[in-house]
């Protein structure tokens, strides 16, 4: 479904919603939300991002940010609970996506524990992390 509003300064935005619901052997279970605003494809996992659920993650959203010719991508981590290292190699993945088109990739709704993995992982010196998605939207 695709919906027309007007932002605070009165310029059109279009929202697309759409849904994945991803369930696999091993027992993790994903399901992943989108929506555009402006030029930035905003995905909402809720649940784990592991070897399990990581490549369709990957695909979803590739798949999106074509179809809505997204410039720019905002994860929003406020419903994750588990990421593993397939997790971290997702998100470089979708740097590379946006970086090789001229955007951006960022994350927002970090919990402490996947802060921590971002730090320690070096993702945290290429992605950009933005308490809340409008705080991303308005500075990507």
């Amino acid at each position: 479904m695709s919906l027309k509003k007007k932002d605070k300064e009165g310029v059109w935005i279009n929202f697309a919603y759409s849904g994945v619901y991803l369930k696999y052997l091993g027992g993790s279970k994903m399901d992943i939300k989108f929506k555009k605003v402006k030029n930035c494809l905003i995905v909402y996992p809720t649940g784990e991002i592991d070897h399990h659920t990581s490549e369709v993650l990957k695909k979803e959203i590739d798949r999106h940010c074509e179809s809505t010719m997204s410039k720019n991508i905002i994860v929003d981590f406020g419903n994750v609970n588990f990421m593993d290292s397939s997790g971290i190699g997702m998100i470089i993945g979708r740097y590379k996506y946006t970086h090789g088109k001229g955007g951006k990739t960022v994350v927002t709704g970090v919990s402490d524990n996947l802060r921590k993995i971002f730090t320690l992982s070096g993702l945290g010196r290429i992605i950009k992390i933005y308490p809340t998605v409008e705080d991303a939207v308005e500075n990507i």
